[in-house]
C-alpha cells in the first residue's frame, strides 16, 4: 500500500529550511509539507542515506535555525526527497505544528482527522 494511503493525519504545504541530521551529517534542505506525525523534506544532497535511520529534523523561521526540531524515522526516500514520520515530538514543537496547521486550515476540529473518517468509511468515527 503506498505511503499516502496509510497516512493517518493530512499534510499542508510548509515551505521552510531545514536541517536532517543523520548517521553523522548534517543535510540542508527544504521542508515542503508537515503534519502532526511527520513531513517531507527534500534535501540539497543525501549521500550514505538509507530508509529506516532515524534523524533529526529542524525546522527553520525565517532562515533561522530554532524554530522547533522532531526525531523522526526516514519512512522513505526517493532521490533527494525524504519522507519523515516523527517518532519524538516535544509538546512546544507539537504546539508550533499545530498552529502552522491551523493557519492552513482556519478550522481547529479538522487537525486530527484520519482519512476513512473524511472519506465516511463505515466503522469510523
Amino acid at each position: 500500500m503506498p505511503s499516502s494511503e496509510r497516512r493517518r493525519f493530512p499534510r499542508f504545504p510548509f515551505h521552510s529550511q531545514g536541517a536532517l541530521s543523520v548517521a553523522g551529517g548534517v543535510h540542508q534542505g527544504m521542508i515542503l509539507d508537515v503534519s502532526l506525525k511527520g513531513a517531507l523534506f527534500r534535501a540539497d544532497s543525501l549521500f550514505g542515506v538509507e530508509d529506516g535511520q532515524m534523524c533529526c529534523l529542524d525546522i527553520f523561521q525565517a532562515g533561522q535555525s530554532g524554530f522547533c526540531s522532531a526525531t523522526a524515522l526516514m519512512a522513505y526516500r526517493r532521490e533527494n526527497l525524504v519522507g519523515l514520520e516523527f517518532v519524538d515530538l516535544s509538546d512546544g514543537a507539537r504546539q508550533l505544528l499545530k498552529q502552522v496547521i491551523e493557519m492552513n486550515l482556519a478550522v481547529d476540529t479538522l487537525l486530527e482527522r484520519d482519512l476513512p473518517a473524511m472519506l465516511g468509511t463505515p466503522g469510523t468515527n
